[in-house]
């Protein structure tokens, strides 16, 4: 894909769809609609996205940082990088611009040490793993990692990267650059695939490269693009399903709706809880058992009021490192009847946790059930669908009502915006208001 010719309007798309409230939709909607049909709506952070536009333009790389002021920085004060305070990370700043990802990595003490090796993973794809990943030695030297067309891994040396560190450490990462040793590594490059770019630093110890000292939160950015902003606000006539978010706390969307792992062609949306960092599962913990996920065990409660047509609670939980077939379905489940000919689906519920029984009338907010690993799950989350009845015939696209959208686990997101109904997007972090 070239970086500039042909890809402004599509990059504009996805950038103002991605908090939206609506798509177009038919019963009938495939993965190819999904892609064609979305609409240009008013963002809430036009004005912010321009602002730090202009100051990113003047960064300089100078490891003094005095020029990011204004870059939202994401902080980690936790201290625990075991006694070695220069790779103790204090904050991290990201600015993705039109040729280039800008990054500030800021430690206990920098001046006078430079034995830090950094690891830089970053997502920015459609998709919910890491797309590539780079690690910076303390001689300036950087390798590149990415997964093949056949998934695995795999690295090469890379030239072009440019770090200064004195105050603080500045990164600059070409597009160009990453493009042709993505390229050399067998990977896509696919810039224009998100609307902003999430970024994971680490500190190694310089001795040992795969010794993790310290993990900051991610942080993230949209693109820092304002010639792609419009104003535009475009109505959407078709109606979506509305129901209010049922957990609680801050949660991912892992995968949204045509995903493409199982939500292929279905409107479904899968939630997970994560650390500040990303992490799944609690860091040093057993990465084969369900309790260690933070998902487990978590209150689901009725995202509608109506009436229970399906319970199902006794299918067991497998362990996350078995991935059941596609057959085995959603595993424990509510169904939940809205009365307008669509029912509302909680999936891969906690075996023996449900609360609610066929037949009983639930009203919003009553207790279902717990979130668990059942059926074909690959760790414990939490599956929602709204589906035509009877059962089974077509899923239907759903929006959340009163919530609060960002790009990081944290209440004081910069990102944040309070949404009275948002259909929910693959990579977003979503709480109730």
């Amino acid at each position: 894909m070239a970086f500039r010719a042909g890809c402004g309007w599509w990059l504009l798309s996805v950038l103002l769809a991605a908090l939206g409230t609506s798509l177009s939709y038919s019963e009938q909607a495939n993965a190819d609609d999904f892609s064609h049909q979305q609409k240009l709506v008013a963002l809430p952070f036009n004005k912010q996205i321009e602002q730090f536009e202009k100051i990113a333009n003047q960064i300089v790389l100078d490891g003094k940082g005095d020029d990011w002021q204004g870059i939202p920085a994401i902080a980690d004060i936790k201290g625990d990088a075991g006694g070695k305070p220069t790779r103790d990370i204090l904050s991290v700043r990201v600015a993705p611009r039109e040729d280039d990802l800008l990054l500030l990595i800021a430690t206990a003490t920098a001046k006078g040490d430079v034995a830090r090796r950094f690891r830089i993973r970053v997502d920015a794809w459609l998709d919910r793993t890491d797309d590539f990943a780079i690690d910076l030695g303390e001689d300036e030297s950087a390798w590149l990692s990415a997964p093949g067309p056949d998934g695995v891994w795999k690295s090469t040396t890379i030239q072009g990267i440019e770090r200064k560190t004195d105050q603080v450490t500045e990164v600059r990462i070409p597009l160009k650059v990453l493009e042709a040793g993505l390229k050399q590594l067998g990977s896509a490059y696919r810039r224009f695939d998100r609307a902003w770019v999430r970024a994971n630093v680490s500190t190694l110890d310089w001795r040992n490269n795969t010794r993790l000292m310290d993990e900051a939160p991610s942080c993230a950015s949209f693109w820092l693009l304002s010639q792609m902003l419009h104003t535009e606000d475009t109505r959407d006539p078709v109606k979506r399903v509305t129901v209010e978010f049922p957990l609680m706390s801050i949660w991912y969307v892992g995968q949204g709706a045509m995903g493409s792992l199982s939500h292929k062609n279905q409107w479904a949306y899968d939630f997970f809880r994560t650390d500040q960092s990303g992490n799944y599962f609690k860091p040093g913990t057993d990465k084969d058992a369900n309790a260690s996920y933070l998902s487990w065990n978590q209150e689901v409660y009725a995202l509608v009021a109506g009436r229970v047509i399906d319970v199902r609670a006794d299918r067991p939980d497998h362990p996350p490192t078995i991935i059941l077939p596609q057959q085995v379905s959603d595993g424990n489940r509510v169904y939940i009847d809205t009365g307008g000919g669509v029912a509302l689906d909680a999936s891969h519920l906690q075996a023996n946790s449900a609360a609610v029984s066929q037949g009983e009338v639930v009203r919003v907010g009553s207790p279902l059930g717990k979130v668990g690993n059942s059926g074909h799950s690959t760790s414990p989350h939490l599956h929602m669908a709204a589906w035509r009845l009877p059962q089974g015939t077509a899923t239907v696209p759903l929006q959340l009502a009163k919530v609060v959208v960002g790009l990081h686990n944290t209440v004081d997101d910069p990102w944040a915006a309070r949404m009275q109904t948002w259909a929910p997007q693959e990579g977003f972090y979503v709480r109730r208001q």
